[in-house]
């Protein structure tokens, strides 16, 4: 689980992405190559898109990989 958290706040914090839905699935690829993982599922969630007009509320992706 430390190692998960790892790769997560690793992608997270480097390069940026236009798309959460692009990180969803840096992450999840990168869970796959640990030991004994079999398929990853990753679900985002950003508070207060930075998008233009009247939007409020949360923007989320989720992504499931299967090797």
């Amino acid at each position: 689980l430390a190692r998960a958290y790892e790769i997560a706040q690793r992608l997270v914090e480097g390069e940026p992405c236009e798309l959460i839905e692009t990180l969803a699935g840096r992450i999840a690829a990168e869970l796959l190559t640990l030991p004994r993982v079999q398929s990853a599922t990753v679900r985002l969630r950003k508070m207060s898109p930075p998008l233009p007009g009247a939007v409020q509320g949360i923007m989320e992706a989720e992504v499931t990989r299967v090797p």
